[in-house]
């Protein structure tokens, strides 16, 4: 009886070192030599940073991109995905849509269905929803950003890693008659 006890230990012991960590996948984000940019493609990454001047896409048999040592695995595996959804990522879905989700963070006004060039900020804790944003208010409580809504990208950077240009947004209810 001993035995069974210790066989059934052992082989619990190495399904869990088997398993693969659970991350919580930011598309883009390098994580060990690559960065997820879509389901299927990935680019590479030196010294923590994105060569974006190459996408990788990965091979029929593997065609999904994951955030584990190995960079592609087949579909049917239960590895958590490298990159969410980015469908909504910039989208106005139509001419009555107000703003857009530009990353996990930031958020773009819409104007008769197209993007205006200024981003701004949600403040911190704060996700941005894509179906809030069509609605005009954006930004939502991380603990309310629901996969699938929130746009899977991480901040936007111009070619020269510097941030573009970003303005932080108040969500809080303002009082009325207030000196600023």
């Amino acid at each position: 009886m001993e035995a069974f006890k210790f066989q059934i230990f052992s082989l619990a012991l190495l399904a869990l070192l088997l398993a693969p960590a659970s991350v919580d996948a930011v598309c883009g984000s390098c994580t060990n030599a690559h960065a997820c940019i879509s389901e299927t493609q990935f680019q590479l990454c030196f010294d923590g940073v994105r060569d974006q001047s190459q996408n990788y896409t990965c091979p029929s048999d593997r065609a999904i991109c994951v955030d584990y040592i190995a960079t592609c695995m087949a579909n049917g595996t239960a590895a958590v995905r490298g990159c969410g959804d980015v469908s909504v990522c910039g989208v106005c879905p139509d001419v009555t849509a107000k703003f857009t989700c530009t990353s996990r963070n930031t958020f773009a006004a819409c104007s008769n269905g197209a993007i205006t060039a200024y981003t701004q900020t949600c403040k911190d804790n704060f996700v941005c929803s894509a179906p809030s944003a069509a609605a005009g208010t954006p930004c939502v409580s991380h603990c309310r950003g629901i996969t699938g809504e929130v746009c899977d990208l991480p901040r936007q950077t111009s070619a020269d890693d510097t941030p573009i240009q970003t303005t932080s947004l108040d969500t809080s209810p303002q009082q009325r008659g207030s000196q600023q």
